[in-house]
């Protein structure tokens, strides 16, 4: 009985090792410009989630950035995507998507200060 407890031990550790030196990831991050062109950058996470997370700041970021920008001549963001290494559009995974809105709801709501 104790060797098959060690043995169970030492699998759920070994597991546990494995699971934490899990290697990042590479996303894909694509924005298609007013002017056509097509900027390609490469992001590495460790899930799908801290992926979609990144790409939430990165677009926030383009639409700052649309917004401070007032010359009128200079390409605009129309569009972004972010392709998992699977191939799928995260950003157009609507479970994955509400999942990331309620996470942040959940901190918005953590670090509110109460009104009286």
């Amino acid at each position: 009985m104790k060797l098959i407890t060690s043995l169970l031990t030492a699998a759920m550790a070994i597991a546990c090792l494995s699971s934490c030196n899990e290697k990042p990831r590479h996303y894909t991050f694509i924005q298609n410009m007013s002017d056509g062109k097509q900027i390609v950058e490469q992001i590495d996470a460790k899930n799908d989630t801290v992926a979609l997370n990144l790409f939430l700041d990165r677009m926030t970021k383009a639409i700052v950035d649309n917004l401070e920008d007032s010359d009128s001549t200079s390409a605009k963001v129309e569009s972004t995507y972010i392709i998992s290494p699977d191939g799928d559009t995260l950003n157009t995974n609507l479970e994955l998507t509400q999942a990331i809105e309620k996470q942040i709801l959940n901190t918005q709501k953590k670090g509110a200060v109460p009104t009286r």
